[in-house]
């Protein structure tokens, strides 16, 4: 994807402007708008402008206009994405107080694309390659790592896309978050709707969806099979505030809505910057809850992948330490298969917090 421009005008809340694709001249982009950090629609950049053909714009047929939805009385931030990638588009070094200033003055702004689509790098296929290449390297690694298996994955993702996801990771009073608080897990917020996440989180969350993520767990993990879940149940984007915790547990074993037998985990930290008095360790635990016998600070684009069983316990049972302002940040992908061995098979159950000495 090459992206030359875009400008744009606001009038009368409606936004106009152009996009345009060198690489793919006469096929017109779909674009999201994203207002005050909530979804506000799409548009595709189809209109015909006889000044776009005049300057060698594809067909000319790369305008677009939005109209501004009425429920966005006031509007403090107005982004602009091609769709269902994380491609943000940038005015030129212009910091407005308020799109209001916009509305008010009504002015014509030129904005340039970033040279590269960070939302295709989840797709890019050098990094697709090697992902799986890492699969089939670290499989046998994966599955023999006591005391379950599991690994451990540094520099999972690439970093720019990552530094976005990062960027737009909504604080705690920034969405409605559903909030756990319990004698077993304390002050965890939980967020599994990516259709009302900004483009980049949803991007990746997509990502981690899609079909050669699944075939790079098959290759490391040695399950076939493996299915996806489109309803991101219990999964997402979560986030610890400091004193809380998560007691070492197994997880539930079947999807409620599916009747799936739930069989991996994927947990990728967020945290940059994450000093170790914070604490926050994600704890692998014996089968037999003698002690914890793996133990991983979540660091930033820290991947860790384990098999979900009836003895895979872990969890992080010291509240955390950390400043108020700071927070324990991670996206979860949980995966599911139709079966699992015999000497795995349990009763269905939610999650469980065993008695520890």
């Amino acid at each position: 994807m090459s992206l030359e421009g875009f400008a744009n005008e606001i009038q009368q809340k409606i936004l106009h402007g152009w996009a345009f694709d060198s690489e793919r001249p006469d096929t017109p982009l779909v674009l999201e708008f994203v207002i005050n950090g909530k979804p506000a629609g799409w548009s595709l950049a189809n209109i015909y402008r006889a000044d776009l053909r005049a300057a060698g714009k594809g067909n000319g047929c790369h305008g677009f206009r939005f109209e501004i939805p009425e429920e966005f009385e006031q509007i403090d931030s107005l982004d602009t994405y091609i769709a269902n990638t994380s491609c943000r588009l940038f005015s030129d070094g212009l910091e407005l107080a308020s799109i209001n200033e916009y509305l008010r003055l009504f002015p014509s702004v030129r904005t340039t694309f970033p040279q590269q689509d960070i939302g295709s790098l989840w797709l890019d296929q050098v990094f697709l390659d090697s992902l799986l290449q890492r699969g089939a390297m670290l499989g046998p690694q994966y599955q023999t790592n006591q005391p379950f298996p599991h690994i451990v994955l540094d520099d999972f993702l690439p970093r720019a896309p990552l530094e976005a996801v990062l960027g737009d990771f909504p604080e705690p009073k920034r969405l409605h978050w559903d909030r756990l608080h319990h004698a077993h897990v304390r002050e965890k917020l939980a967020f599994s709707a990516p259709e009302r996440l900004p483009a980049s989180i949803r991007s990746l969350l997509y990502f981690l969806n899609s079909a050669p993520l699944l075939e790079f767990l098959e290759v490391l993990t040695g399950i076939d099979g493996l299915v996806a879940d489109p309803y991101f149940v219990g999964g997402g984007l979560h986030q610890i505030e400091a004193g809380g915790k998560l007691d070492v547990h197994i997880d539930f074993n079947r999807h409620p809505k599916l009747n799936l037998d739930r069989r991996l985990n994927l947990l990728l930290y967020l945290n940059r910057d994450w000093r170790a008095e914070y604490g926050g360790n994600l704890e692998l635990w014996e089968r037999d809850l003698s002690r914890s016998a793996v133990s991983v600070v979540p660091l930033f684009n820290r991947c860790v992948i384990f098999n979900t069983s009836e003895w895979s316990y872990h969890g992080h049972p010291a509240p955390l330490a950390c400043p108020p302002e700071i927070t324990r940040r991670s996206i979860a992908l949980y995966y599911y298969t139709n079966g699992r061995p015999a000497e795995e098979i349990a009763a269905p159950h939610l999650t469980v917090y065993p008695e520890r000495a």
